[in-house]
Protein backbone atom coordinates (compact mmCIF):
# COMPACT_ATOMS: atom_id res chain seq x y z
CA UNK A 1 0.00 0.00 0.00
CA UNK A 2 1.10 3.53 -0.70
CA UNK A 3 0.97 6.07 2.10
CA UNK A 4 -0.55 9.42 1.15
CA UNK A 5 -0.88 12.67 3.08
CA UNK A 6 -3.95 14.76 2.20
CA UNK A 7 -3.69 18.48 3.03
CA UNK A 8 -6.87 20.38 3.94
CA UNK A 9 -6.92 24.18 4.09
CA UNK A 10 -7.93 25.69 7.42
CA UNK A 11 -10.18 28.59 6.41
CA UNK A 12 -11.77 27.17 3.26
CA UNK A 13 -12.07 23.55 4.42
CA UNK A 14 -11.15 22.01 1.08
CA UNK A 15 -8.40 19.62 0.06
CA UNK A 16 -5.60 21.58 -1.59
CA UNK A 17 -3.12 18.82 -2.42
CA UNK A 18 -1.93 15.30 -1.74
CA UNK A 19 1.65 14.15 -1.21
CA UNK A 20 3.54 10.89 -0.88
CA UNK A 21 6.11 12.79 1.21
CA UNK A 22 5.22 13.82 4.76
CA UNK A 23 7.69 16.74 4.87
CA UNK A 24 6.22 18.27 1.70
CA UNK A 25 2.72 17.82 3.11
CA UNK A 26 3.74 19.57 6.35
CA UNK A 27 5.19 22.50 4.39
CA UNK A 28 1.94 22.79 2.44
CA UNK A 29 -0.20 22.52 5.58
CA UNK A 30 1.90 25.21 7.27
CA UNK A 31 1.40 27.50 4.26
CA UNK A 32 -2.38 27.05 4.35
CA UNK A 33 -2.49 26.83 8.19
CA UNK A 34 -4.34 23.58 7.62
CA UNK A 35 -4.43 19.95 8.61
CA UNK A 36 -2.87 16.78 7.30
CA UNK A 37 -4.94 13.62 6.95
CA UNK A 38 -2.90 10.44 6.57
CA UNK A 39 -4.52 7.76 4.46
CA UNK A 40 -3.54 4.74 2.45
CA UNK A 41 -4.01 4.12 -1.24
CA UNK A 42 -3.62 0.83 -3.06
CA UNK A 43 -1.98 2.56 -6.01
CA UNK A 44 -1.45 6.01 -7.49
CA UNK A 45 -4.64 5.73 -9.56
CA UNK A 46 -6.90 5.11 -6.56
CA UNK A 47 -9.28 7.93 -5.81
CA UNK A 48 -9.61 9.51 -2.38
CA UNK A 49 -12.95 8.78 -0.69
CA UNK A 50 -14.00 11.55 1.69
CA UNK A 51 -14.91 10.47 5.22
CA UNK A 52 -18.65 10.69 5.95
CA UNK A 53 -18.18 13.50 8.48
CA UNK A 54 -16.62 15.90 5.95
CA UNK A 55 -18.82 18.73 4.68
CA UNK A 56 -19.29 19.19 0.95
CA UNK A 57 -18.72 22.55 -0.70
CA UNK A 58 -19.80 23.40 -4.22
CA UNK A 59 -17.63 25.58 -6.46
Amino acid sequence: MKQVWIVQANEDKYVVDAFDNEAAAKDCADFYRGWIHKCYSVDIESRFIKPSDWEDYDD
